[in-house]
């Protein structure tokens, strides 16, 4: 029956020229994470995303929470902790993740409380930080709640200081004031791409993924379709390299992770693949940087 079947990929772990503790340790650890991932999947990839450690980097996390149907959202000021959690059948993002954030990250949690920030200038008046932090979540979307236009936020950014309350001659504090927005388009959906990934490193859906298209006149693929195709077809793939070992390097898009043969230079994180369809690979692997989207 089943308890067999998962005694016996165990039992497997001794042959790893382990002593049996560590085998016993191994096989204890493996058999743990497939019982959290079938039945507590969302909290799992929120530990996994919080703790950052594994053999994988984070953005395979996300990828995996995606495959398996669960939304990875963005952080928020109203709703992000400091670390990764989950929030209804979704996983928030903590604020931990947005870069060159640091401890401004707690104090915000602190500053808001029980109380959620109203606006712009509610957020600067409880928070009072300075313009590089503010840029870094602009950047993640963490201030979409108050204000979703991305770019009227970047362009007031140096008006900012100017919001913030502030003592007159005879000690007392003004309140803040409330702040002029420029009437601006918004950022496009593959600007906010790459200003999210410069901040988060991370990208959260295959949405805009899909949106981009090869450099080479050649079919694109998902990850998931390379095994079922034939052997010799020259394909295309969007992904990033969340692994390189003995010759080999990790693609994952959103749809599966693939093996493929590839000993050059790693040139992004996120990638277009180049190669030939072999024994549910690709081979003769040319890479090029996934254009847009910043290297962290």
């Amino acid at each position: 029956g089943l308890a067999r079947e998962l005694l016996d990929i165990l039992v497997e772990f001794s042959g790893y020229a382990f002593n049996r503790a560590h085998s016993a340790a191994y096989g204890h650890l493996a058999m743990a994470a497939v019982f959290l991932k079938a039945h507590w999947p969302a909290q799992l990839c929120a530990a996994q995303l919080t703790t950052r450690m594994g053999y994988y980097p984070p953005q395979t996390y996300v990828n995996e929470a995606v495959r398996l149907g669960i939304a990875v959202l963005p952080p928020c000021v109203n709703k992000s902790a400091v670390a990764t959690r989950v929030e209804g059948d979704a996983i928030r993002l903590g604020l931990d993740y947005v870069k060159g954030l640091g401890a401004e990250g707690a104090r915000l949690v602190a500053a808001r409380g029980g109380q959620p920030f109203q606006s712009l200038a509610d957020l600067l008046a409880r928070w009072r930080s300075s313009e590089a932090p503010l840029r870094g979540l602009i950047h993640a979307g963490a201030l979409d709640c108050l204000e979703p236009n991305r770019r009227k936020l970047l362009a007031a950014l140096p008006l900012l200081g100017s919001a913030l309350p502030r003592e007159d001659l005879w000690g007392q504090v003004q309140e803040a004031r409330e702040i002029w927005l420029p009437d601006l388009p918004d950022l496009s959906p593959n600007q906010k791409a790459a200003a999210a990934f410069s901040s988060l490193g991370l990208i959260l859906n295959g949405d805009w993924l899909e949106q981009q298209q090869p450099p080479w006149n050649l079919p694109r693929v998902q990850a998931a379709d390379i095994e079922k195709l034939p052997p010799g077809r020259m394909v295309a793939v969007a992904a990033a390299v969340v692994n390189r070992r003995y010759g080999k390097i990790t693609l994952d898009d959103f749809s599966a992770q693939v093996q493929v043969k590839y000993e050059g230079p790693i040139p992004a994180f996120w990638v277009w693949a180049q190669g030939r369809t072999a024994r549910g690979s690709l081979e003769d692997v040319k890479l090029r940087p996934l254009e847009g989207v910043l290297a962290r």
